[in-house]
């Protein structure tokens, strides 16, 4: 079955003039404020029900110019990670700077928060931080750049550059276990349960069950897995090929694909029963994800009602074959007989 493109975007939400690098719903699914941050430095609350900007905040940083790579929002803070390796705090109230976090010396890709700071960075590093004091406390050294990483109640799941997804045990500080999770570079990580999602430069992404190993590939991006999503029953994907994809967990088949945006996809998320995504082309779009859900069930009960009337048209074919196949030796018998009593 083809899957059915939707590239009717419902609104667009206009303002940011750099690449949305981050949206988040403080409020939940079912909420209505979405903030969105970009490569810029400029924050923006949207009010969706009112369909206006809440605030709007221009974050300076004290020192340089240099490119932000990452956002992370933790309640009234904001986290930015920068090119040359810094993460700086703001306040999302007024924007003032609340502290520096200075030891790595690559890119930031990743920040993360649990009791304390987690980042990661082109510099081969994963780094815990603490809060109050601003200092590192642990540093996790790798071989390659690391992309994204995952935390889990007593472990993180790093993805880098080599391929490899490596299982960090937090309280003995060693790495427990490795997987060879892709054939290019990986970018993104998802996870639910005990299943780990993986996407990258391949254009395929894998899903992981790390009990047993078992791999499992959902196939149809046309160019690299910028990031990945698990809500609600479906797998959603965002690419550098412009589109985001809803994918079926346990099949591996593609149930929808949203087009609009004029480049690669960067971010999305969740708020007033949409879907919102954020692109390098400086935008923010919403797709209906009530309308998707009707079209997904129209679909699956029309395969439904496909097979079953296979189903009986094969049964009524078979059954039309045995009954010509009694009628013509009921006949020749019939005959025979007659001819033996004359």
């Amino acid at each position: 079955m083809k899957t059915i493109k939707s590239r009717a975007y419902k609104d667009r939400l206009k303002g940011h003039k750099d690449t949305i690098l981050i949206l988040h719903s403080p409020d939940g699914p079912e909420g209505h404020l979405l903030v969105s941050g970009s490569a810029d430095g400029i924050i923006r609350a949207w009010d969706l029900k009112a369909r206006t900007t809440k605030f709007k905040l221009q974050l300076e940083r004290p020192e340089g110019k240099q490119e932000i790579t990452c956002y992370s929002f933790q309640s009234s803070q904001v986290f930015v990670g920068y090119s040359d390796g810094e993460i700086v705090s703001y306040s999302l109230e007024d924007g003032h700077l609340i502290g520096i976090f200075k030891g790595h010396t690559g890119a930031i890709t990743s920040i993360k928060h649990m009791n304390n700071l987690i980042t990661s960075s082109q510099d081969n590093t994963i780094r815990i931080w603490n809060l109050k004091t601003k200092e590192c406390d642990v540093v996790y050294q790798f071989a390659d750049p690391i992309s994204d990483f995952i935390i889990r109640e007593h472990d993180i799941i790093a993805g880098s550059w080599d391929r490899m997804l490596r299982i960090v045990d937090l309280r003995e500080n060693t790495i427990k276990d490795t997987i060879i999770a892709s054939e290019q570079p990986i970018k993104c990580l998802e996870i639910e349960n005990n299943i780990i999602y993986v996407g990258g430069c391949e254009m395929i992404i894998r899903s992981w069950d790390l009990e047993n190993s078992q791999c499992k590939e959902f196939k149809g991006h046309r160019s690299w897995v910028l990031g990945l999503k698990v809500f609600e029953d479906y797998l959603y994907s965002y690419s550098d090929d412009r589109t985001i994809k809803v994918w079926d967990k346990m099949t591996g088949k593609c149930l929808e694909e949203f087009i609009g945006h004029d480049d690669g996809v960067t971010c999305i998320s969740y708020a007033a029963f949409m879907l919102y995504s954020g692109s390098y082309d400086h935008s923010i779009r919403s797709w209906d994800l009530v309308e998707m859900y009707k079209r997904i069930q129209e679909r699956a009960f029309m395969i439904k009602e496909d097979i079953e009337s296979r189903r009986i048209e094969t049964y009524s074919r078979l059954m039309s074959k045995k009954k010509g196949k009694g009628k013509g030796k009921g006949g020749k018998s019939s005959k025979k007989g007659k001819k033996g009593k004359k």
